[in-house]
């Protein structure tokens, strides 16, 4: 419900947020589009204007309309750019001077109601738009109409403006200007029955008749009809297309846009959003700009990429504070607070949220006081504040009445339901639900839908009308879910269930009681579907393209773009590590983000774009059938976790049997596995019998309820969830330990290890592993070892390392981890602060003399390039893919996580192996090793995952990827590998069995025993 309230009330609130944008003129050219170069001039004009330059815009102009009288665009520029340098009267006495010439007098008429107007002289301004109508007819085109209709309502005149287009109606009925004069002025007066009636009846007199489209999708869109305002829109569009004025294009799009975000149509709201913000950009037009970044932020928040959707937000308002534009310095202050409220930021919530109710009642702004009022209401109901919050409903309930948008008062029915439940009033409750469900149904709104279904649900299980709950919560997650089917790729999906994983989890413990009242109904095996629902579901897709091959399906021009914009952001990268001053560097950084930024919408319209998409067929998450018969043999165990608010769940698969246990609430966990961590990366802080009762602890907590079903087989298939995926289960002390145990005998190899009994891996989730199970094409390597070790870091690559365990691959300068957190672009910067590890190269060359002659390939020291990886055409030919070297994780941004190598002056490559890079690489690896820090950590997203390298490697073709869980030291790991490779070719017994035996023999020898060496080490996949 935190989504579905907080989100929609930001999209609500957008409505009266985009309002300015949707009535901004779209000035279309007269009939006869002007030359090239006129336009061209136009536009420097815009960019004049944007940057202050006012005299020259006031020139440039004055030029236009010389050379093209007819540019009416031009006269209303000149009037705003005299207004804004405060030069009104030399304008309008330059404008009264063009009276007197027929070719210009008409438009002189219009440029001079816009200058009245900005001095608030509304009267004059209102009749010198009438003369400009009666004199040039077409200029009901643009701001003739308009401006006389807001001419006439600021004077509180509107029957004014309706006599003066009766008055000339009745003597040319057929008029379609003079029926949209009408119905414009309907609509201002928000008359919409009447307004919608003139306007119809403009576009049956002329069907070109562009700014009636505008119109009536306006009113459909303030009246929560979106669907109907984007056919409206994309009618306008079309003439638009045919136009070629670049301002009008941009304002249509971004309509366009608004409204498929309120469908929730997110990838193409995305592209349409960015392709208007871009024509603003081009144009000067700081206040459309702003509006679009926005916008964007507010489909990062739909998406559930807060810190995206923060950062847009913040450059919105920080462009609005420039502006001095008070609404929509509010708008940003609104949508951020509700970022916070996301990120649990809970005080920056509560200032954004005041300071955003304050300005809007300093604005009288209606429906945005009711959607902050809504969003306060569900906070305070969420802190146990009840009273407080139905106090604030009620407020926002009775503004609503003013307001002729169902949508708004669909979600403060939801929001007002959700805290009748919790007040008990169960009856109220579920009628204000039923209304939300009607009116989402109404207005096509999939976010109101699937909030009333979900609370519906909550009604009838405090009913105890379990099975009816359960009902409604699968019609909540079939509307989440056909939302998700239309989002296109990973970056859309990957956050977009996190915030509805409650109503998954609700599901399955429902499916859980129902099953414990009810065995034999299947309702267990129901469970375990959902639980696969509601896991790495966007990892499933994209390695479901990966096998398609999704990206052969791209334009050459589109293929184009991409490799320019790459080109850009290496220059702008290496431009960066020569900047000598840290204001220099700071415009690289805007530069940079921006062009990421181009990167992002360009990925974006090559998915819409590609043809081969509309033919994926994405896999249906798996039963426990699939799962025993296709995934585990006679000594392997499935154990998937789920983590929930209340209560958590184990659900243990053999191939012949299949049980679900109770766990803790998912906040005792998390608090057990982050002390327990604290206890593996920081040797000899904790004592002894602290760590093994944890660990034991842990053990009882999490395996020992399935202990019996897993009986005798010695191999562990773990699916995690949420914190457990940075747990190493191998660690857990099976038994509780004899306190009498000296401090000498500390993590020794008779401490009853779970590793000692089994051999483990982990996985995302079952389907996933069911996937990774799939043959691709080339399936066979005819190399077997590929590795990169020792690259060279600093300026002399004969300089020596440091030997020893002192090392870990990933300590760097503090300097250098404090620029990377926040996105640092290029690491040749500080590779004088890079530590060497020189024991990759003994690691990597080690390894190689495992395997036969003309098996191996090795790239060491300045060879252990970035070009020797990404340009390798030899990179799919190996069995087993070996990066030695440090490794960068950035948890918060994981598109900036990456291994370090060789940092060279190349232009071309920075020497930094990103994420997205890794997603562009073609291997037919059987494994990929990690032999770097944290190189299986990343962003853990709720109900997808870790998102990070490992993904990265698996889309690339790896099936299994071995990485590391925290920093690990140099000379240790070397010979972890080495050993790790000799147990892999002697035993044949496969990774999961290999890296067991390894880890046994690091713990028989003493200086290794303690678990900080052996047991980041963690297999993740599923070999085919």
């Amino acid at each position: 419900m935190i989504m579905a309230i907080n989100s929609r009330t930001v999209r609500i609130f957008f409505r009266a947020a985009l309002l300015l944008l949707l009535l901004s003129c779209a000035r279309h050219p007269a009939p006869g589009n002007p030359a090239a170069e006129v336009e061209a001039q136009y536009l420097a004009t815009l960019r004049a204007i944007s940057e202050g330059q006012y005299p020259r815009a006031v020139q440039l102009c004055k030029d236009i309309i010389s050379r093209e009288p007819g540019f009416f665009r031009a006269y209303a520029r000149l009037a705003d750019a005299a207004a804004a340098g405060d030069a009104l009267d030399p304008a309008i006495a330059y404008l009264d001077s063009l009276r007197g010439d027929p070719q210009r007098s008409g438009y002189a008429h219009y440029g001079l109601g816009v200058a009245y107007d900005a001095l608030g002289e509304h009267e004059a301004a209102a009749l010198h738009f009438q003369h400009a109508i009666e004199q040039v007819p077409q200029l009901s085109d643009a701001y003739g109409y308009k401006g006389l209709v807001d001419s006439r309502l600021r004077l509180e005149q509107p029957e004014a403006a309706l006599d003066f287009f009766r008055e000339r109606l009745a003597a040319d009925p057929d008029n379609a200007n003079l029926q949209y004069g009408i119905g414009y002025t309907y609509r201002k007066m928000k008359q919409y029955p009447e307004a919608l009636e003139a306007l119809e009846r403009s576009l049956r007199l002329d069907q070109n008749l562009w700014q009636a489209y505008r119109s009536i999708g306006l009113i459909h869109f303030f009246q929560g009809d979106y669907r109907r305002a984007l056919d409206f829109w994309t009618d306008e569009e079309r003439l638009d297309d045919r136009s070629g004025n670049i301002e009008a294009r941009a304002q249509v799009i971004g309509n366009i846009g608004a409204a498929l975000l309120m469908l929730g149509e997110y990838p193409r709201a995305l592209l349409y959003s960015r392709q208007a913000l871009k024509i603003d950009r081009q144009t000067g037009n700081q206040a459309g700009a702003e509006k679009r970044l926005s916008n964007i932020g507010s489909i990062y928040l739909d998406l559930g990429d807060y810190p995206q959707a923060v950062e847009y937000y913040r450059e919105a308002l920080a462009l609005a504070e420039r502006l001095e534009d008070r609404e929509r310095q509010a708008a940003n202050l609104l949508n951020l607070g509700i970022a916070a409220f996301y990120e649990e930021a809970y005080p920056e919530m509560h200032a954004s949220w005041e300071a955003a109710l304050a300005l809007y009642r300093e604005l009288d702004d209606i429906e945005s006081r009711i959607m902050t009022l809504s969003n306060m209401a569900y906070t305070d109901d969420m802190a146990g504040e009840y009273s407080r919050a139905a106090e604030r409903l009620e407020e926002a309930l009775t503004l609503a009445d003013t307001v002729q948008n169902p949508g708004v008062l669909g979600d403060l029915r939801n929001n007002r339901g959700s805290v009748n439940l919790h007040r008990g009033m169960l009856r109220v409750a579920m009628a204000d639900y039923e209304t939300g469900l009607a009116i989402g149904r109404q207005v096509e709104e999939p976010q109101i839908i699937w909030e009333a279904y979900g609370g519906i649900g909550d009604v009838l299980a405090a009913r105890g009308e379990d099975q009816n709950a359960l009902a409604s919560y699968k019609r909540a997650i079939e509307t989440i879910e056909q939302v998700r089917e239309t989002l296109g790729g990973a970056e859309f999906k990957s956050g977009y269930l996190k915030n509805k994983i409650h109503l998954y989890e609700k599901t399955i413990r429902l499916q859980i009681k129902l099953h414990g009242q009810m065995p034999g109904r299947g309702f267990d095996r129901e469970a375990f579907h959902y639980a696969e629902r509601a896991k790495a579901r966007a990892f499933l897709d994209i390695l479901t393209e990966a096998n398609a091959d999704i990206h052969e399906g791209v334009s050459e021009e589109l293929r184009k773009k991409e490799a320019a914009i790459y080109e850009t952001i290496a220059a702008l990268r290496d431009d960066y590590a020569g900047a000598e001053d840290s204001a220099q560097r700071q415009e690289l950084e805007s530069q940079l983000q921006q062009a990421r930024r181009e990167l992002a919408a360009l990925k974006a319209e090559m998915r819409l774009k590609n043809p081969r998409y509309a033919d994926l067929k994405y896999p249906q998450p798996a039963g426990v059938e699939a799962v025993q018969t296709d995934l585990l043999d006679d000594q392997t165990t499935l154990l998937s976790y789920v983590l929930g608010d209340s209560s958590s769940y184990l659900f243990a698969v053999t191939p012949d049997d299949f049980r679900i246990y109770a766990l803790p609430p998912r906040r005792e966990i998390n608090e057990s596995v982050t002390l327990f961590r604290s206890m593996l990366l920081h040797p000899g802080q904790f004592s002894f019998k602290m760590f093994a009762s944890r660990a034991n602890k842990l053990y009882r907590m999490l395996i020992e309820p399935a202990e019996a079903l897993i009986g005798p087989r010695n191999e562990l298939v773990i699916a995690p969830d949420g914190i457990l995926h940075y747990l190493p289960f191998d660690v857990l002390i099976t038994e509780k330990v004899q306190q009498q145990l000296s401090f000498t005998a500390d993590f020794d190899y008779d401490l009853p290890y779970l590793i000692k009994d089994k051999a483990l891996s982990y996985g995302p989730s079952a389907t996933v592993l069911l996937s990774l199970r799939q043959p691709r094409e080339a399936e066979t390597a005819p190399g077997m070892f590929l590795g990169y070790g020792d690259p060279v870091f600093g300026n002399d690559p004969t300089a020596e390392g440091t030997n020893g365990d002192d090392e870990v691959r990933g300590a760097v300068a503090d300097e250098l981890m404090l620029r990377y957190v926040t996105g640092a672009p290029d690491l040749r910067s500080f590779r004088s602060q890079i530590y060497r590890l020189p024991n990759t190269r003994t690691e990597v060359e080690g390894i190689s003399q495992s395997f036969g002659e003309n098996e191996t390939r090795v790239f060491t020291g300045s060879a252990a390039s970035e070009e020797n990886v990404k340009d390798n055409p030899a990179l799919g030919d190996y069995r087993y893919v070996h990066f030695a070297t440090h490794g960068l994780i950035n948890e918060r941004k994981p598109a900036y996580s990456g291994l370090v190598m060789t940092l060279d002056d190349d232009r071309r490559e920075d020497g930094f192996l990103q994420m997205g890079e890794i997603f562009n690489l073609r291997l037919h690896a059987q494994l990929v090793v990690l032999s770097a820090c944290q190189t299986g950590l990343g962003q853990i997203v709720r109900g997808e995952g870790v998102i990070g390298l490992t993904r990265a490697f698996m889309y690339a073709g790896a099936p299994e990827v071995l990485v590391t869980l925290w920093n690990v030291a140099d000379a240790s790991t070397a010979r972890f590998m080495q050993q790790f490779y000799h147990h892999l070719l002697s035993d044949r017994q496969g990774h999961r069995q290999a890296l067991r035996k390894t880890k046994l023999e690091m713990l028989k020898a003493g200086q290794y025993a303690h678990p900080f060496y052996w047991a980041p080490f963690s297999l993740v996949g599923m070999g085919r």
